[in-house]
């Protein structure tokens, strides 16, 4: 029973150990309220190199056997690589709330699937609907906060990202955004809180949600040659700013 018992010990403290880390590095949101776009793409540029050099080195205890074996963590490396898209292409208030998907809905739900995971999902037997659904709520509510937090520096996002938001923009409303009084989406990013209702809270909680879900699914599938530290954050991003084109109201 000891010798049954101990593997499974060791798996749970090394995947505590690493998730705990991966949660930690959340930390690193706070300051989007107040720098831009630069800092995503400055932290991904270091956390890239801290992870292919310094972790293999100095945490070797937190890399899986394969992991090991190759010298370096693929998701480790997906990490800064996904900070580093999101930065480009999605303004800084959905790169903060896909972000926070990243560090806290893929830890936790590691954490519930590890821990309390005992049915697994019919389409995939290495996924739990424990780990799915930590992963949906903790997406929708950590998602929803960092948006909260820093969707006052909705300026200081990359101009790539505006100009990526003004041709969708105006490929779905070609010919309405004069009469509906929209210069640009750079402009509706600016202006939030003219552009929405009293109710906005609740609202970009109900795109969390939805956003949350459909990466949640994502998350849930097989997907060996795309790591989900890539995928289930860009499609929480891609979502989250789909349902924020459908919710905004003309400028008044």
């Amino acid at each position: 029973m000891g010798n049954q018992s101990q593997p499974r010990i060791a798996i749970i403290y090394q995947e505590s150990y690493r998730q705990v880390l991966h949660i930690a590095v959340a930390l690193f949101i706070i300051p989007l309220r107040w720098l831009g776009f630069r800092y995503g793409v400055g932290f991904a540029a270091a956390a890239f190199i801290w992870n292919l050099v310094v972790m293999p080195r100095w945490f070797s205890e937190t890399l899986r056997p394969g992991e090991k074996s190759r010298g370096y963590a693929r998701g480790m490396l997906a990490y800064p690589l996904c900070i580093f898209l999101l930065a480009l292409f999605f303004p800084v208030p959905v790169l903060a709330a896909a972000w926070a998907v990243l560090s806290f809905a893929d830890g936790l739900a590691t954490f519930g699937g590890k821990l309390f995971g005992r049915r697994n999902l019919p389409w995939n037997k290495n996924k739990t609907w424990v780990g799915s659904l930590v992963f949906l709520v903790s997406a929708t509510l950590f998602g929803w906060l960092a948006w909260e937090w820093t969707q006052i520096n909705a300026a200081g996002s990359c101009p790539i990202a505006f100009a990526g938001l003004d041709f969708f923009w105006n490929r779905i409303y070609a010919n309405r955004a004069v009469e509906l009084g929209f210069l640009s989406a750079g402009e509706k990013f600016s202006s939030l809180n003219l552009i929405l209702d009293k109710n906005a809270p609740m609202l970009f909680l109900a795109f969390s949600f939805l956003a949350g879900t459909a990466a949640a699914f994502l998350e849930s599938l097989s997907l060996k040659k795309i790591d989900d530290n890539l995928t289930a954050p860009l499609c929480y991003a891609l979502c989250f700013a789909l349902l924020l084109f459908c919710g905004v109201r003309p400028l008044r």
